[in-house]
């Protein structure tokens, strides 16, 4: 066995590279990770070698669910990527989280072992300081690590099955309101507590950009001068303007139904992608998650809805495009000036649903 040690600065050396040559090296055919955080902003940069590696092989993810630090758009692309499994993981109390930081490969002769302190982040794996051991070994030599994966793949106590969960659509679909959506801001974005100069990064980063319709044909991918990859999915340029109703339908929550039309045309939603649109609202601006769900039904988040009294709550709300994903939207309630000619703007839809209207 060899063991090599990993260190990352600043986007120098960053281990982004080194997790991308591993998933490009056709000697490994399964890929495990065990890692407390996971967002859309750190598996960018390995997307593109995830993509190609699903291809050949198999991914079986264990992620953190503890703390919010991970995000329903990474839970999401990691479920949706084809030939791979994903579970996620909570221990059920705030002091004794899980915290592991392990990817693991394997193939037919050798395996490898990248273990530290990085978690699927882009600061993890490109902006912080971050130290690592890369462990290789051939098939007659043991990965140290197998009794830590076991331990939550069988599970083994104090670990429990309630514990480890395989993750579903259903599964998605009610983690979404407790867990952070989007990308930024991370959890550990905050105030610095010294009054200095900041640190200078070799390049900076690609932008995350959407995550990907995983293994479609609506993605636009790009490589940067540094060698990583990443794919964005690009939303069409629809309408200019789309007036809708909004119903007493989340339970003086924030979470709304949209009509598969508005979804699709006008915000650019696919069925096979989490799409993030930011919106200027009424009390500031929100970056927001549509999805699709597998029970035919399409949503978005709109948190300053919530502020609106429940029960028999009936508004139009106005979104006006300011480009392919940013959007100002205003409300009008019921019996306000004005609601009356917006409502008549809501002239498609079927009968007993809900209305809406799309122009130029």
């Amino acid at each position: 066995m060899k063991i090599k040690a990993v260190s990352q600065v600043g986007g120098r050396n960053p281990h982004a590279g080194l997790v991308n040559q591993l998933l490009d090296d056709r000697q490994f055919t399964r890929f495990r990770l065990l890692v407390a955080f996971a967002r859309w902003s750190g598996l960018h940069l390995i997307d593109g070698g995830l993509q190609r590696f699903v291809r050949r092989g198999h991914i079986d993810a264990i992620v953190g669910i503890d703390l919010g630090g991970t995000t329903v758009e990474a839970l999401t692309y990691l479920h949706d990527l084809p030939n791979s499994a994903l579970r996620v993981v909570s221990l059920g109390r705030s002091d004794a989280i899980f915290h592991p930081k392990l990817y693991m490969f394997d193939g037919p002769s050798r395996w490898a072992a990248v273990v530290g302190s990085a978690n699927l982040t882009t600061g993890g794996l490109y902006r912080n300081a971050e130290a690592s051991v890369l462990l290789t070994g051939t098939s007659r030599e043991p990965n140290p690590f197998e009794e830590f994966w076991e331990q939550f793949d069988l599970p083994i106590e104090p670990v429990k099955p309630c514990h480890v969960m395989k993750v579903d659509t259903e599964v998605l679909e009610n983690l979404a309101p407790r867990l952070d959506a989007f990308t930024e801001p991370a959890p550990d974005t905050g105030r610095l507590p010294l009054d200095i100069p900041a640190i200078e990064l070799a390049e900076d980063p690609p932008a995350p950009g959407r995550p990907p319709d995983v293994g479609g044909t609506d993605a636009r991918r790009s490589s940067d001068p540094s060698g990583i990859i990443s794919t964005t999915a690009v939303a069409p340029i629809g309408p200019g303007a789309l007036f809708m109703e909004l119903w007493d339908e989340t339970g003086g929550g924030s979470q709304v139904q949209l009509p598969k039309r508005v979804f699709s045309d006008f915000f650019g939603g696919a069925a096979g992608a989490v799409t993030y649109v930011t919106l200027h609202t009424p009390t500031g601006t929100e970056r927001v998650r549509l999805q699709a769900f597998a029970n035919r039904t399409w949503r978005v988040n709109l948190g300053f809805v919530a502020r609106y009294p429940t029960p028999m709550r009936r508004a139009v709300l106005k979104f006006v495009r300011g480009s392919a994903d940013e959007y100002k939207v205003t409300i009008r309630l019921q019996k306000a000036d004005g609601y009356d000619r917006w409502l008549l703007k809501c002239s498609e839809g079927r009968p007993g649903s809900k209305r809406f209207g799309m122009y130029p």
